[in-house]
């Protein structure tokens, strides 16, 4: 992870971006839509999008360490 300072000398950390970044933000525009539209609840959202997101992480892993 890239890290460095800005002008005023704070410390910051860069983000990299990921090959499953598109996937990741599909399931966060997902799960906000059914909290906001659906009438979901806060904890079942929290949950579900953790759920799937550790999923596309472990796939990607699987994958890449796969020879993918």
């Amino acid at each position: 992870m890239a890290r460095g300072t800005n002008c005023t000398g704070e410390v910051y950390t860069a983000a990299v971006a990921v090959p499953y970044h598109a996937e990741l933000e599909k399931v966060f525009l997902e799960e906000f839509d059914n909290l906001m539209l659906s009438g979901g609840d806060i904890d079942t959202t929290i949950r579900n999008t953790q759920e799937k997101v550790q999923k596309i992480i472990r796939d990607a892993r699987e994958f890449l360490a796969g020879g993918g």
